[in-house]
């Protein structure tokens, strides 16, 4: 009976403990769509190599407000300034080894893109405006801050509903 009772405890554990299925797009996942759209790298559509921007967009567009608790959680990444200095340090020698070369934080990335994601949304994440308001105004997150701005000053404008998206 203490197994049975002991397996139940793991198995509510492994379950509990997977990490949240992240939204995706034919197989490609959300984040690395947005980290593409961060960094404006270029993505292999089905039947030929296009330039990523647009790829991305479409992606992030069908995959719709599923997408939105990613991005808001993506969007508040605050780069230590240690990570932007040593990224800093280290693609300048990279860049004398060869042009082109050099190392990126994934993270500020995905952040940086996700950004640009909810902008691609436009009107449909409109529900997400309170959380992006409240992030804009966290004086202690200023990367994050100026991100959420940018989103909701494209909301402002983007707003092709009957009733305007207001901005707080």
């Amino acid at each position: 009976m203490a197994l049975v009772g002991l397996g139940i405890v793991i198995g509510g554990i492994v379950v509990l403990s997977r990490p949240e299925r992240e939204p995706e797009d034919g197989g490609v996942p959300l984040s690395r769509l947005v980290e593409r759209l961060g960094s404006g790298r270029y993505i292999w559509d089905d039947t030929k190599f296009q330039l990523g921007l647009h790829s991305q967009m479409a992606s992030v567009s069908r995959i719709g407000t599923n997408a939105i608790p990613y991005l808001l959680k993506s969007i508040r990444y605050e780069q230590p300034a240690w990570k932007r200095s040593l990224f800093a340090g280290i693609n300048i020698v990279l860049g004398k080894v060869r042009t082109g070369w050099g190392i990126a934080d994934h993270r500020k990335l995905r952040a940086d893109g996700s950004s640009a994601a909810l902008c691609v949304l436009g009107p449909t994440a409109s529900g997400a405006v309170p959380d992006l308001a409240r992030i804009a105004n966290d004086p202690n997150a200023p990367e994050s801050a100026g991100r959420a701005a940018i989103v909701l000053e494209s909301l402002k404008f983007k707003s092709t509903a009957l009733e305007p998206v207001l901005v707080p």
